[in-house]
């Protein structure tokens, strides 16, 4: 009687349930052909089976794959580009083992377990391809066609508002992820947008190309949309920028950078969203007295024109860094006795300031108590 009262010891009775919910959900969810509830019942059971053995995700994975198959466009390009995302985990969480088989790309084992890196880079790239066959029908559905498989809010919405930004933004993402290695672009490619796209790609590394396609799309397609143009073209921006051939001097490609995303924000000032491309930019050096002011200037102006954005305390914290008093001293910690000792000040938006200086006795023959020199009185 007593041993039926013990608690009971935890186990996979969750997850478990959870999976029995999922398939039951996905059989109706087919029926009624409705994509949301397909990629949400997947989701579902995908990670159901993942939280209790990782390594027996390959029947939803299949189950992903055969349903990619069978259904409409839309909801085809999200689950391919779910697959793509969990092979990149699977891949990333153990790439070091997976980098050192050397193995034939094209005869990959069923089991993923037993793949090369080769292998997983190339199925992750089939994956993103098969993603964005139809980019027409990702760009006429409104990513809200998703809102239990897409978690998103109005705000992110503005910036990603179809079925394609989605897909092709989490496909550069992966891409990303294929190729950690810098590319090494030259520093022309850090242009202004209406050059970009009329760039021809010509690299030898595909996945560089991939994403500097990718990103000329995405462009070419909100040329008039404000917000999905703007984040698209800082994220340009910062890809490239980041990827620059560099012998040693940075200080070309910071120049571009800050330069483009000026333009980038004239273009589209009288937007709110085009507070963002003015977040991006870095602080100016205080002594360069001509970008300070340019950027004091500028970030007044747009929060005194867009007080009501989400985002605008950004940039009223990026304005107070560069109006707060600000004093820096250098000056060498070790002098040698008799010589002069130089004190350097650098003073921002500081007019008036006392600087305190204190002469300290030196003697070589001080006392010392246990290795130390006793403090002593400092006179002004």
């Amino acid at each position: 009687m007593n041993a039926q009262n013990l608690p009971k010891q935890p186990d996979f009775a969750f997850p478990k349930k959870v999976k029995a919910e999922a398939i039951a959900d996905y059989k109706k969810a087919m029926l009624d052909n409705d994509g949301d509830r397909i990629v949400n019942s997947l989701v579902a059971y995908e990670l159901s089976v993942a939280s209790i053995d990782r390594d027996s995700v390959s029947q939803p994975l299949k189950l992903i794959a055969e349903t990619a198959t069978a259904t409409d466009a839309s909801t085809s390009a999200i689950l391919n580009i779910l697959l793509g995302d969990i092979y990149s985990d699977i891949y990333t969480s153990a790439r070091y083992k997976y980098d050192r088989r050397e193995l034939p790309e094209n005869d990959a084992p069923e089991d993923f377990l037993l793949w090369s890196g080769d292998q997983f880079k190339l199925k992750i790239s089939s994956l993103i391809d098969s993603a964005l066959t139809s980019p027409d029908a990702l760009k006429a559905t409104k990513l809200t066609k998703y809102p239990r498989s897409i978690k998103t809010d109005s705000q992110t919405l503005a910036f990603y508002p179809t079925l394609y930004d989605f897909v092709a933004t989490k496909a550069i993402k992966l891409l990303n992820r294929l190729s950690p290695m810098q590319h090494d672009f030259s520093i022309n490619l850090l242009c202004r947008y209406d050059f970009y796209t009329k760039l021809s790609f010509n690299y030898q590394d595909p996945v560089a190309r991939r994403i500097l396609d990718l990103y000329r799309d995405l462009l070419v397609f909100h040329e008039n949309d404000a917000a999905p143009f703007i984040i698209t073209d800082i994220n340009r921006i910062n890809f490239i920028s980041s990827n620059i051939f560099q012998d040693g001097d940075t200080e070309p490609q910071e120049s571009k950078r800050t330069d483009l995303l000026y333009a980038l924000y004239d273009r589209y000032k009288s937007s709110p969203y085009s507070g963002e491309a003015l977040i991006e930019l870095e602080r100016p050096e205080p002594t360069d007295s001509t970008a300070t002011e340019k950027y004091f200037k500028t970030l007044s102006a747009y929060a005194s024109a867009h007080a009501g954005y989400f985002r605008v305390n950004c940039i009223k914290n990026s304005l107070a860094t560069i109006t707060t008093p600000y004093i820096e001293l250098s000056f060498p910690r070790t002098i040698v006795p008799g010589t002069k000792m130089k004190i350097t000040v650098k003073a921002f938006n500081t007019p008036k300031y006392e600087l305190q200086v204190y002469k300290v006795p030196y003697s070589s023959h001080s006392a010392k108590v246990n290795g130390r020199t006793p403090m002593k009185r400092l006179n002004r």
